[in-house]
């Protein structure tokens, strides 16, 4: 059994939510810059698709972690990462040494499942535990692809450990949103923590908190000025100090959309610093997948006609 069992059949729908992540977090780009986004957005799903497939030793309850996982296989992923794993360990869900590419690596060489525990967050303290003890022991140098495997693992990871904790349901387009805002530092990891916990308190849908900053519509049971208030009182509790006015400007910047061809060149640089590989390169191994996998299959083809013919013969 792969790692994430039978979620490869919805690979379609996962893939556009990837893409569509990536698009919330470069909203206003140039168009050239769009159409970078999406190949190299390709490129990354069909390397972290075809890693996950061949892990084994997980069974088909992390097929949601996957799903997850593999739609955070895109240029963004170092910083919804690095968002994550900052609010993750605020809220104690993450010790303050876990790192996610190690928590995915361990997921994959683990013997128990996750349904063995109660939670996510017990889980996860099995995982450390392993590492820590030497019960799992961890690749020195893994190659690229499998870091952006591994590390969307544990991100997806810790994002389940998230809504556990707080009740909620979140997704890849809110933490890409998240991401965005933390990356450019316009959001720090008690502002977007507070956020999270005013709107959970108010029972807000997690996904209306990125549409607001998107200026999209909203989904959910609460209107644009409603939602715009669990995220100032998020504010404001994240950062009493500052005036109404300070605030104010505050909520300003988050909707402002300057995410540009520059912001995106920094976004590549950081994936290659991350990852060591950059976009380019990995566009190049996912064509290298790609026809590896259709040559194979059609090797597979030729064997059973083949078989089939062989079959004839000896039934004539």
């Amino acid at each position: 059994m792969g790692l994430f069992g039978d979620f490869f059949s919805g690979i379609g729908s996962a893939i556009s939510s990837a893409c569509s992540a990536v698009g919330s977090f470069v909203s206003g780009c140039v168009s050239a810059v769009s159409s970078a986004v999406g190949s190299v957005c390709k490129g990354a799903i069909e390397v972290c698709s075809t890693v996950m497939k061949g892990v084994e030793k997980v069974s088909d309850a992390l097929g949601a972690i996957g799903q997850i996982a593999l739609t955070l296989c895109n240029p963004a992923l170092g910083a919804i990462m690095a968002v994550v794993s900052t609010v993750s360990k605020i809220i104690g869900v993450l010790a303050e040494n876990d790192k996610p590419e190690e928590l995915g690596e361990a997921i994959s060489k683990a013997e128990k499942k996750p349904e063995d525990f109660g939670s996510t967050g017990e889980y996860i303290d099995y995982l450390r535990d392993e590492i820590e003890t030497g019960n799992i022991v961890l690749d020195e140098n893994p190659s690229p692809e499998n870091r952006i495997a591994y590390s969307a693992q544990g991100t997806a990871l810790a994002m389940k450990a998230i809504d556990e904790k707080f009740g909620i349901n979140t997704n890849v387009e809110f933490w890409g949103t998240m991401g965005k805002q933390f990356w450019q530092g316009k959001l720090d990891g008690d502002d977007i923590t507070n956020i999270i916990t005013k709107a959970s308190e108010n029972n807000a849908d997690m996904r209306d908190v990125a549409n607001y900053i998107n200026g999209n519509d909203m989904e959910g049971d609460f209107s644009k000025k409603e939602i715009a208030g669990f995220i100032e009182s998020g504010l404001n509790a994240s950062k009493p100090e500052l005036s109404k006015e300070d605030i104010s400007d505050k909520m300003n910047e988050l909707l402002k959309e300057d995410f540009d061809d520059k912001e995106f060149a920094n976004l590549e640089e950081e994936f290659k610093e991350t990852f060591g590989i950059d976009t380019k390169e990995l566009e190049t191994k996912s064509d290298d997948i790609i026809d590896a996998e259709f040559e194979e299959y059609f090797q597979k083809e030729e064997l059973k006609t083949d078989i089939n013919a062989n079959n004839i013969e000896q039934k004539q």
